[in-house]
């Protein structure tokens, strides 16, 4: 008949207590013999609202078959209903648990809570800046915060700025505060024309003028960000075929018929292959799996086959709110497998 509903939850409740009286019995054992010790909850795909996924994300993290799931969406509450007495037992305790909120890139690589490598890259970050703030700034006051740079210029709709985070303690030492393990925080405002990565990367996703918010405490910078590029700008991203050639993809004269359209020109495609023009209002990456095309809002169009090169016409959105606002473009060449065997590289296209 199973364990009774009862039975399991006391025995969650009677897990989290044992949990969080070895963590105590840990930091007794270390700091008696001088070392420095640290509790991290890591996050995890099962607990509600930690993280945004895609279709394709979920297909991978999730498993409905298996308890996991329940065991994380109802323990993992149990477990921070003893912070408390964890903190107050001496223990340093970071709740990891919801810092991939708001970030959509595919971190989880299985149904037990594994991070790509860019994943653990962006948790071993808030490891890192946790454990050098309970060392080396635990007790220190910013009597200022400074950004560098003060003010942010993109020419580039594929490359990010990263904003360095600095407090100035009353000596007027500088230490590095960059992310919210160190309560920084860093807001796009409310035009949405930047967006603002986990890192602290500002992108641009309008040409013109915008600002950012940076908040450390009582401390609030606001950092003007300036975005401009060409109409047709080529991005150097492209993936190499087997013959070590990357196709190139360039916009051919100016845009027709009033700036609605726009003629595009590859070349040095391999010659085998499934040749599709790519668009996207988002960067398109170039291993993009012909699966996701449709949940990643990507709009298609076979090219022409046979010889190295191949010209078409992309229609410019022209509703008032896409103006300034970048069209991403790309070939991808699929092999017989469906997989990407080469891709250009990427051509965004903006109206004005």
């Amino acid at each position: 008949g199973g364990v009774r509903p009862a039975l399991l939850r006391a025995t969650r409740r009677e897990t989290a207590r044992v949990w969080r009286r070895c963590s105590i019995q840990i930091h007794a054992l270390c700091e008696a013999y001088g070392i420095d010790y640290f509790h991290f909850l890591q996050p995890s795909q099962y607990l509600r609202g930690s993280k945004p996924m895609s279709a394709a994300e979920q297909a991978i993290a999730l498993d409905a078959e298996q308890s996991w799931g329940a065991t994380v969406e109802q323990g993992y509450p149990l477990l921070l209903e003893e912070v408390g007495l964890l903190r107050r037992a001496g223990v340093r305790f970071e709740d990891l648990t919801m810092i991939l909120q708001g970030d959509r890139a595919p971190y989880y690589t299985d149904s037990y809570c594994g991070l790509s490598r860019q994943g653990v890259q962006v948790v071993a970050g808030h490891v890192g800046a946790a454990m050098r703030r309970g060392l080396d700034l635990p007790d220190i006051e910013f009597r200022s915060v400074r950004v560098e740079p003060s003010e942010v210029a993109i020419d580039d709709p594929l490359r990010g700025v990263r904003l360095r985070v600095l407090g100035i303690d009353e000596a007027g030492q500088q230490h590095e505060i960059t992310g919210r393990a160190f309560g920084t925080t860093i807001a796009a405002s409310a035009d949405r024309r930047v967006v603002v990565q986990p890192g602290g990367s500002v992108w641009a996703a309008q040409r013109g003028s915008s600002q950012v918010a940076v908040r450390n405490g009582h401390h609030v910078i606001h950092v003007p960000v300036q975005a401009s590029w060409p109409d047709a700008h080529e991005g150097d991203d492209g993936q190499a075929a087997a013959d070590g050639v990357a196709p190139r993809l360039a916009a051919l004269g100016l845009p027709e018929r009033e700036g609605t359209e726009q003629r595009v020109r590859c070349v040095d495609l391999p010659e085998a292959g499934l040749r599709l023009l790519a668009l996207s209002a988002q960067p398109i990456p170039a291993g993009l799996p012909q699966s996701q095309f449709e949940e990643r809002r990507i709009v298609v169009q076979r090219l022409s086959t046979g010889g190295t090169q191949a010209a078409a016409t992309v229609h410019l959105p022209t509703a008032e709110d896409m103006l300034n606002r970048p069209l991403f473009a790309r070939v991808l060449v699929l092999g017989a497998n469906q997989q990407v065997m080469a891709a250009s590289n990427t051509l965004v296209l903006t109206c004005r």
